[in-house]
């Protein structure tokens, strides 16, 4: 936003303007000389829920989102505190979001994980799960495979996993996404590598939540 205000055309002037906080507006005097503001009066701000989930009490908005909701421990207590502030009598009028995975060893993944398969339970937008094996007639939050997002380009420029359209090809982006995998797969050395190269290049919901150590299982053989 600093960068946009600088250097762009459309930038704001902000009335709060720190770290945590922007809001697009400035101040000036009236007839009587009372400082008063003026402008979109719009805002953005961030908090932590760090040990105090009830920070998002209050807070009504448009969008509020929660980034890295995967190693969140206060998740689960903070959207239900947050959700009046975007439901009014059952009718949402704003918006919330939780992402970002958190597989580790000693994360707070169990929740977000939870929301994403039983949306219903937490009043988010659910869809037909058609990545998992055995979830048919199942909802699940909103799920995009990495392979989709293969944006590698010949010497020339030109995609190799997307047509001229920026559309995917899905057969040869899911092909190479495999080949690459297996590479890892062969050559790694402990589970923990494969597990997290997994995770971070998901095909599935159940490889986004890989938990990462401790597992008995022989991955190369699998």
């Amino acid at each position: 936003m600093d960068f946009i205000d600088k250097n762009t055309a459309w930038g704001k002037k902000r009335s709060v303007n720190s770290t945590m906080r922007k809001r697009a507006g400035f101040w000036t005097k009236d007839e009587f000389g009372k400082e008063v503001e003026m402008g979109y009066k719009s805002e953005i701000i961030g908090v932590t829920l760090k040990d105090n989930p009830d920070i998002v009490r209050g807070k009504a908005g448009k969008l509020i989102i929660f980034e890295e909701a995967g190693s969140c421990p206060e998740l689960g207590a903070a959207w239900q505190i947050a959700r009046p502030s975007v439901e009014q009598d059952d009718v949402a009028f704003g918006t919330m979001i939780a992402f970002g995975t958190g597989g580790d060893e000693g994360s707070h993944f169990e929740t977000l994980k939870d929301m994403f398969y039983n949306p219903d339970g937490y009043n988010c937008l659910g869809f037909d799960n058609i990545w998992d094996e055995h979830t048919s007639n199942k909802k699940c939050g909103f799920f995009i495979p990495q392979y989709t997002n293969n944006d590698i380009r010949d010497e020339k420029g030109n995609r190799l996993y997307m047509d001229k359209d920026g559309n995917t090809l899905h057969k040869l982006a899911l092909e190479y996404t495999l080949s690459e995998r297996r590479k890892v797969i062969e050559n790694a050395t402990n589970t923990n590598t494969i597990d997290r190269y997994v995770a971070e290049r998901c095909i599935t919901p159940q490889e986004a939540c890989l938990e990462f150590g401790g597992n008995i299982f022989p991955k190369k053989e699998l």
